[in-house]
């Protein structure tokens, strides 16, 4: 089916660098039958906010390059832009975010 509005589902998603045996996995739904096709990540020191938003754009640009996407259930439009604004200095691989 063509969808002519951006929409993505990506259910149990986790970043590619980290062992997904050792994290909690999470969703995201914008776009899809009459869910908000914007986001807005909030929420305390440490949460996970940035670490989210970057495993998704990963999921998103890997999803578009063909690539397996680090996910149980991924769904696309295709994306010609990406855009998010974040602050970060984490290191992933050392399990500190």
């Amino acid at each position: 089916t063509e969808h002519t509005t951006p929409q993505i589902q990506c259910d149990n998603f986790w970043h590619p660098l980290i062992d997904s045996t050792e994290i909690t996995m999470n969703s995201f739904n914008l776009g899809t039958d009459n869910v908000a096709r914007n986001a807005l990540f909030t929420g305390p020191n440490a949460c996970g906010k940035s670490t989210n938003l970057k495993s998704l754009t990963l999921c998103v640009y890997l999803a578009q390059t063909l690539a397996i996407v680090p996910a149980e259930h991924h769904c696309q439009t295709v994306f010609k832009e990406i855009y998010s604004s974040m602050v970060v200095a984490d290191q992933l691989q050392q399990g500190k975010s």
